[in-house]
Order: structure tokens, then sequence, then C-alpha cells
């Protein structure tokens, strides 16, 4: 029996899951190298107004949607606010898609902003905005289709193609254009040097001599009108093969909405007859009609967000989801608004290639840990959540190792991948965060991972746990891919969350070049009623707090006596008042486990400068001290 599932991510996203541990379809949507190389599709579907049977049409969330899905090409509507800003939205007014009313043409960008451009369609797009072009353009992957369906005249095409050359989409952004919107576009193009890619609007759209002035016209597509069904004869379709131009087909009535069993039909005659693009609302039951042709989904091919590694530092850009886009595209740390339901829209989290619907939320908002568990000189005041979606989604980033390449082939650098994950009491969440260590042709050579599956896995409660693992960096390792992933089992929506990403890389050996940063915890071990300061970069330090003995754990440093303290199910709570009783002169012991004993060293700590003498306590040490 055929699937019709949710484009090729959720297909891969479920054999993923059913390895919980190891991502085993895929490990991240392909990066693309230079705009040229991008592979652009032949056929296919084109969403149309994005996946607008299902989202807000022509916004951010139908787009990303449209990606998701797997389509070959997304349309969408250009046009001209009255400060001269280019906005998508298809009508000539707000009134049918916002919650305002009036011409676009009569608003400023900053007054179209502060419409609602999502309830509309659903309280989960409650806040969704009119975007720009810009913003559009730089969501999208660089091997789908773009089309571009102009909206104004000579200016507002010029205006369009100057944008699109900026964002260096002209090998797959086309100007859906007529005559005068033509010659707009091509003047852009001459004045830079440059070729423009354009779709024939133009003239009675179904016959031959449309065909035939298309061809001449020197467009590289055209778009039949063909609302009463009617299809363009095999002679006009080879001719247009021949001349190398791309079909688009529009059928109101035919194929908008939701496609029912009569319009799959009619899209599978368009693609039998060789239609390239069938415009389509649709987009689930679109790519599942395409699939049966061999035409399978597109795997979005995102540009990198690439950041160069240092040694002894956190390598991730922006772990916390603390810097965002605005409305206006702009990065921000503006207080994230508490919202409810969960993700009522999908917000850019800067460094990151967002591949679809993941987001950050307020520590307090809905369906999110509180403050106090979570305190903001800890963990800030936002974290990653999967959002209000289902199946697998996921954003990415990669690390440039270029300058460490021998060190790494010497074998001497390690890294330490780390963050704090979970989700919501009672639901079972996969939420990981994975990196993959890459060669200079891409290929992986391993893949380190952290991960967090069930309730049980973040204390039972709605919340987050530290997660970390180690190893050395592969030799011949050349870059790595980040990737944070959530996937809600079962077809459920996603809830998971993610907070503190680190990925550390450090001299296998201590180096002089490389100063050691440290971090002291200071731990009681309820069982025995000891306290300990512990060094966070010391590995038997690390095993003793994965012990269920490590009852209290401190953020301890002499600035800032306590930053925030965890139980034993590593549950954030804030306990400055024991942390006061026990000042920084006073001699404390340092804990780390030696197999399953338990051995300590006292410390003096004189002023910011620790002296270590190390003494047995006399604690039992092998198997029997496992109880």
């Amino acid at each position: 029996m055929r699937r019709h599932g949710k484009g090729w991510a959720r297909r891969c996203g479920e054999s993923a899951l059913a390895g919980l541990l190891v991502i085993t379809c895929f490990l991240a949507p392909a990066q693309s190298g230079p705009a040229s190389q991008a592979a652009l599709p032949t056929q296919g579907i084109c969403a149309h107004r994005g996946a607008s049977a299902t989202h807000p049409e022509n916004t951010l969330a139908a787009f990303r949607e449209a990606i998701w899905q797997g389509a070959q090409q997304i349309e969408f509507d250009v046009a001209t606010t009255a400060d001269g800003e280019l906005v998508i939205i298809h009508d000539s007014t707000v009134d049918r898609t916002t919650n305002g009313s009036g011409s676009v043409s009569s608003f400023t960008l900053s007054q179209l902003k502060q419409l609602d451009a999502g309830s509309w369609r659903g309280s989960r797009f409650t806040g969704e905005r009119i975007p720009t072009l810009a913003e559009t353009l730089a969501i999208m992957p660089d091997n789908v289709w773009l089309n571009v369906h102009m909206k104004g005249g000579y200016a507002a095409s010029y205006q369009a193609a100057m944008e699109i050359f900026d964002q260096g989409r002209e090998h797959q952004a086309f100007m859906a254009v007529t005559a005068d919107q033509a010659a707009g576009a091509r003047a852009a193009a001459a004045a830079v040097g440059k070729t423009i890619l354009l779709c024939n609007m133009a003239g009675d759209r179904i016959g031959s001599e449309y065909v035939t002035e298309t061809i001449e016209g020197g467009f590289q597509f055209l778009q039949f009108a063909g609302n009463s069904g009617v299809l363009p004869t095999p002679t006009d379709i080879q001719r247009l093969r021949d001349a190398d131009v791309n079909s688009n087909y529009y059928g109101a009535g035919y194929l908008s909405g939701t496609l029912s069993t009569s319009k799959r039909e009619f899209m599978r005659t368009l693609l039998v007859a060789g239609i390239g693009f069938p415009l389509i609302d649709d987009s689930v039951m679109g790519t599942a009609v395409a699939e049966e042709f061999a035409i399978m989904p597109t795997q979005p091919k995102f540009r990198d967000h690439i950041q160069n590694a240092t040694l002894g530092a956190n390598v991730i850009v922006n772990p916390g989801a603390e810097i965002w886009m605005n409305d206006y595209h702009n990065p921000t740390m503006a207080s994230v608004p508490m919202v409810d339901p969960l993700l009522t829209r999908d917000r850019e989290l800067v460094g990151w290639n967002d591949v679809v619907d993941v987001t950050n939320q307020p520590y307090g908002a809905a369906d999110m840990p509180s403050v106090a568990a979570f305190p903001t000189e800890a963990f800030g005041r936002n974290a990653f959540v999967g959002g209000h979606i289902t199946g697998t989604r996921w954003i990415q980033q990669t690390i440039d190792l270029t300058g460490l390449e021998s060190l790494i082939d010497e074998g001497t650098i390690q890294y330490t991948l780390s963050a704090w994950l979970g989700g919501l009491v009672g639901q079972r969440d996969y939420t990981a965060l994975t990196a993959s260590f890459l060669d200079e042709e891409g290929q992986q050579l391993a893949l380190g991972q952290v991960y967090s599956l069930d309730p049980s896995d973040w204390g039972g409660t709605t919340g987050m746990t530290y997660h970390e693992h180690s190893d050395l960096v592969p030799v011949g390792s050349r870059s790595i891919s980040v990737q944070l992933w959530f996937n809600g089992q079962g077809n459920s929506v996603a809830h998971g969350m993610a907070d503190n990403l680190s990925l550390v890389l450090s001299l296998t050996s201590p180096s002089a070049n490389v100063p050691e940063p440290t971090t002291w915890l200071l731990a009681g071990t309820g069982g025995l009623g000891l306290l300990f300061m512990l060094n966070c970069r010391s590995r038997r330090s690390q095993a003793l707090l994965k012990t269920p003995k490590a009852r209290l754990i401190w953020h301890f440093r002499p600035s800032t006596p306590a930053i925030s303290c965890f139980n034993h199910h590593g549950h954030p709570f804030l306990h400055r008042t024991r942390v006061s009783r026990c000042p920084a002169r006073a001699a404390r012991a340092t804990g780390s486990l030696t197999g399953a004993g338990l051995w300590a060293e006292s410390l003096r700590v004189l002023g910011d400068t620790p002296r270590v003498r190390r003494e047995s306590r006399g604690f039992p040490s092998g198997p029997k001290a496992s109880r």
C-alpha cells in the first residue's frame, strides 16, 4: 500500500527514530556549495503561495512547510508598500488574509508588520506576519525553483531583480512577469551584468501562439492557464523541451484547494503529458502523486552557516536560542512573547540553518519549565523547542576546522559535546544534539551525539537534564556538521526542548598555548554528608556528577557563589542560602570516582587561587562501594 507521508524528511525520520540512538536515514539536509552547483528539479509540484492548503498563504510558515514537504518549486506574490518596500501578498488589499483592512499600497512596511497574517488559518498561526521579499528569499534552500510572481510595474520588477541578485538567487528565482515587468527586470540585469530568469505571463497562455511568443521572447518559463482543464498539445510540449523552456500549469478549480480524487487524477494527466510543474495548494497530496512518477520530494540544500573552530571554547553559535530574527529580519535578543498555544510563529534562530519549525520559547511560557527551575543567569531567557509540529525537525550549522588539520591528523584533538535536553511531563519526545565529523569530501567519518527520549530521562516532569559525550576528533576531519533534532513519537507533536548546547575542542594533553578554563562545582553527596569542590573539566569529577549520590550541585565561582543548583535527577533549583553558609575560604574536599570507589582530596581556596593537597579519606573502593 502506498504511504502518503509528510515528505522526504518525515519518512527518513521515522526510520531514524526506530534506531533511537543512531540517525540511520540521513544526518542533515545536504549542504550546498556555490549556488550555481545546486541541481534544480526538472519536474515536480509548485507549492502555490507555499503550503497554502494547510498554512496561511504567502507567509514564512507556509513556505517552510512547502520546503519540508519536498516541493520542487515554490510560488509567491510580490507587491509594493506605500514606502516602496517589496512584500509578499497576493491580493491588492489586506482584508482577506490579515486582521486589517485597506489596500496594500496604502500601508507602510512598519504598518503592515503590525497586522496578523496567520490567525485566519488557525489559532496556531496567530502572530504570523506579512514577510518581505528579502525575508522570503533568505529562508529558501538553493535547490528549489522560486516562482516570483510580480504584482507591480517596471520599477517594482527592477527592484525585485536587484534583491534576487543581492542574495545570489538568480540561478533559481525566476520572475513571472508581463511585458512591462520583464523590461524592468532585464534593465536591472543589464545594470549589474547578470542574467535574470523570466516566466512569460502575457498573452492567451494556453495555445501554440503563447508557446511561440515565449520561445521567441527569450523566456525560460511559461505558465499555462488551463482554467477550463484544457491541455497544451504534445507538439507544443515538445517545442518547449527543444527550446529548453520549463512549463508551469495553473488550473483554478482543477488543482486548487485540497486535492480530491478527481484533482489528483488531473494532476497525473498533466505529469504524463510532460508539464513540468503544476501549481498545487495541497503539497501533501501533491508530492504523494508526484512520487507515483518517481519524482521524489526535494531534499533541501541550505546555505551553510559556517563558523571557524577554536580550541578551548564553545564553537556553537547561538547555543541558547537567545538571538532570533525579528519581523524586519534583523537579529534581536528582545524578550520572546509568551504565547499559547506553543509556537504561534516560527522564529529564525541566528547562526543556524533553520530547516523548518524549530524555534525558541521563553521559560515560564505555556508548556515550558519555570524560571525558578531554570534561572536566567544560568540558562538565559529562552530554550530551543521542537514546536507545535509533528515528525522530525532540526536545525544545523557547520564548524570549519581549517587551521587545526595537523593536530587532528596527529590524533591530539578531542571534543566534548553537551546539552540540556528534555521535554514535557508524560510525553515521549526524542531530542538529540549530534556532531557529524566530515572529511574534505563531505563524507562522514564519525558521529557523536547526546540525546533524551523518555520523561524518565529528564526526571519525570516538564524540564531538561544535562547530557555529555567526549571522544577524539577523527583523523581526517575537516568540518563538523552540528544538528539539533526534535521528533514527536508516534506522529505526535514534538514538544522536546534543549538549551546550553556546547561543542568544545581541546588538546588531549595540556598545552601552554591553550589555557584550560576551570569551572568549579560545589557538591553535596546526601548519603555521605560531605561537600565537594569539583573541577568540571575532570573526567572523574564528571563521573561523580552522574552518580545518584550527587544530590546537590552548585555552580560555584568566587565572584558569584551560586548560579544554579541541581538535584540528583539534574533538575535545577535555586539554593543560595545553603551556599552562603559555605564561605569560599573554608577548606573543602574535591571528589571523584575511581571505578566504583569514592576518593577525596582536600582543597583550600585562598582568594581566587586554589591549592590542592591530596589525601585519602578512607572511603571504600572496589565493587562493594557500588551499593
